[in-house]
């Protein structure tokens, strides 16, 4: 029986998502964390392959283990579907050692697939997969009518991605029963910042690997059987959030780890995700990258702002 380059890629990949699912001899989960990483563009807007490299390089300085390519933080829904492909066949090259997962939802199903077979063709270790949005809760029939061939498609672990205040689709526990059984159905992000919401999926299903998408939850999260963190303001705190991951696997500190990132990421207040967070790495020193419209950068007066923020919680000197 021949190999074909998509399943040695499924089979290679597998383990990765796997590990964070299961736990570890003593009972509790092996957590990791995952940055859902900005869209690195440069004034024209265009994808920039020197800024991707210098930022996946901060990003692996900073302990991050694995990266998140065309999430909501990378702004997916200004993109093409051949610009999403692009910009993930960029973070592929300049990764290094860090794991990558890309998000291939679309309102279309058709074009879902066709990014997730393109994220296995080019090599990425797993998929994050938005429910078709804007439909405002369409039934739980509707969804796996919609999700399980895509599901059916994939030769690489799967994460569903929970977002409803921007999707207008809710993940909900009865979608996830209906496709708990899925084989490459492996886990969930949860972004909603419901933490009751989070739990019920680990409750319900313990084979799941549940990531939060909530800097703020990720110490009671792991303590609930999570698996780890999937955050954008990794992107500005990576350190400081592999801190928590490092505290709850070593079984240090989680509480005092926490409290650390919850002083910093007030700095980040006020604006888009992106906006904020493109303006703090800049002034951190990284190349300047830019926001496609309807964001808007961030001007003199408010880049000034940020700088003080900054400096109030000793990230700038």
């Amino acid at each position: 029986m021949s190999l074909t380059r998509r399943s040695f890629l499924a089979t290679a990949a597998a383990p990765l998502a796997l590990s964070a699912a299961a736990p570890k001899g003593d009972g509790k989960r092996k957590a990791r964390f995952v940055s859902a990483a900005l869209a690195p563009l440069n004034k024209s807007g265009d994808i920039d392959e020197a800024l991707t490299e210098e930022y996946l390089a901060f990003l692996r300085e900073g302990g991050v283990d694995g990266v998140l390519v065309n999430g909501s933080t990378g702004e997916f829904s200004s993109f093409s579907v051949a610009e999403r492909k692009r910009n993930l066949e960029v973070f592929l090259r300049h990764k290094g050692s860090l794991t990558s997962m890309c998000q291939v939802g679309c309102s279309s199903q058709a074009e879902a697939i066709e990014l997730l077979r393109h994220a296995q063709d080019a090599g990425a270790d797993e998929a994050l997969l938005l429910p078709p949005f804007y439909f405002n809760q369409p039934s739980t029939d509707g969804l796996v009518a919609f999700l399980e061939p895509i599901l059916d498609a994939a030769e690489i672990p799967v994460l569903l991605y929970n977002i409803p205040q921007l999707s207008e689709v809710q993940i909900t526990l009865d979608l996830v029963r209906r496709l708990g059984g899925h084989r490459r159905f492996v886990g969930i992000k949860d972004s909603w910042g419901k933490l009751d919401n989070t739990l019920g999926y680990i409750k319900q299903n313990a084979r799941l690997a549940v990531m939060t998408g909530a800097s703020a939850q990720i110490q009671p999260v792991l303590e609930g059987g999570g698996a780890g963190a999937l955050t954008g303001n990794g992107n500005v705190f990576p350190k400081q959030t592999k801190a928590i991951i490092n505290a709850f696997n070593d079984g240090k500190d989680v509480a005092a780890a926490q409290r650390k990132l919850d002083s910093l990421t007030p700095i980040l207040k006020g604006y888009a995700s992106p906006e904020s967070q493109k303006a703090c790495l800049h002034l951190m020193g990284l190349g300047k990258m830019y926001v496609r419209a309807p964001f808007v950068d961030l001007n003199d007066a408010q880049r000034k702002e940020m700088g003080e923020r900054m400096r109030s919680v000793g990230l700038l000197g």
